[in-house]
């Protein structure tokens, strides 16, 4: 998405990447990428979860999955650590291209 020819600037000066796909959809992206990994065990009844990792390589799709897999399972094993989850997210923000946000919803928090 860094390579990105258009883009919306949003009033917190965020640059909002605007992508046309082969049939001539538009597709606006979130500023940031949207990293819920410290709120996980807030999804901990769910069953199943998606990772949206399409605009990345196969060596970052695969270290992304593989943290969201530790924090998972250290959730279910009840061996949950709030330190061993910081590394996560901090090797999480190191592998990824973007910057990581929790969402539009926490605008301010998110700046």
């Amino acid at each position: 998405l860094e390579n990105t020819s258009f883009a919306l600037l949003d009033t917190a000066g965020q640059r909002h990447p605007l992508l046309i796909d082969q049939y001539g959809r538009n597709h606006l992206f979130l500023a940031k990428d949207l990293c819920l990994l410290p709120m996980l065990s807030s999804f901990a009844p769910l069953n199943r979860y998606r990772l949206e990792c399409q605009h990345y390589d196969a060596p970052t799709t695969g270290t992304v999955t593989a943290l969201y897999r530790q924090e998972l399972d250290a959730i279910a094993s009840g061996s949950f650590f709030a330190e061993a989850s910081a590394q996560r997210l901090e090797k999480l923000s190191q592998t990824v291209p973007n910057e990581l946000s929790i969402g539009v919803m926490r605008y301010r928090a998110s700046r």
